[in-house]
């Protein structure tokens, strides 16, 4: 199922790792914050979820 008709994270198309290495070569705070970001959704923070996330949780649970 597509989440085109939710807003995306930043960065979609680079993995977690990938911005890490991003942000190992070239410090940047957008992408820091959303490693934080993307850390907290994978403990199951609801609040910094996007809609897609959000549902996808959801459906899991």
């Amino acid at each position: 199922m597509s989440d085109a008709a939710f807003k995306t994270a930043a960065y979609p198309g680079l993995t977690t790792g990938q911005l890490r290495d991003a942000v190992m070569n070239k410090r940047n705070d957008a992408m820091e914050a959303e490693i934080a970001r993307r850390e907290r959704v994978a403990v199951g923070d609801v609040s910094v979820m996007t809609d897609g996330e959000r549902l996808r949780h959801f459906r899991k649970s």
